[in-house]
């Protein structure tokens, strides 16, 4: 993982993004926003690549949230990764990468 990478991932109490992804405090721009890649998220991406110089993106989903609906968590990551590459705010989507963690065992996967 390149420095200061901007993540987004759900605000469950159950794991440690920083921990998760062997990050220390201050080593990347964190955003708890259930991991969806909303209009809202998309505009605290753009003010974390143009202040404070974030290039890469990771999204964190996990199995049993409570905020997600769905059954494939490793679908939503891909629709999400390409609503990133898709918006013209985000200049710098080449390295966007996403996971789905499983809370049970403390598996992460990396979603192709």
């Amino acid at each position: 993982m390149t420095a200061k990478p901007a993540v987004l991932a759900c605000g469950d109490a159950r794991f440690s993004v920083h921990r998760l992804l062997g990050l220390g405090e201050g080593d990347a721009h964190v955003r708890n926003a259930g991991s969806a890649v909303t209009e809202d998220a998309i505009r605290s991406l753009t003010v974390s690549r143009h202040l404070l110089g974030t290039r890469e993106i990771v999204l964190v989903h996990h199995r049993d949230c409570g905020m997600r609906t769905f059954t494939d968590p490793a679908q939503d990551v891909r629709q999400c990764i390409g609503r990133l590459r898709a918006s013209p705010f985000l200049p710098h989507t080449d390295v966007v990468r996403g996971y789905v963690l499983d809370e049970r065992t403390g598996t992460l996967d990396e979603v192709p």
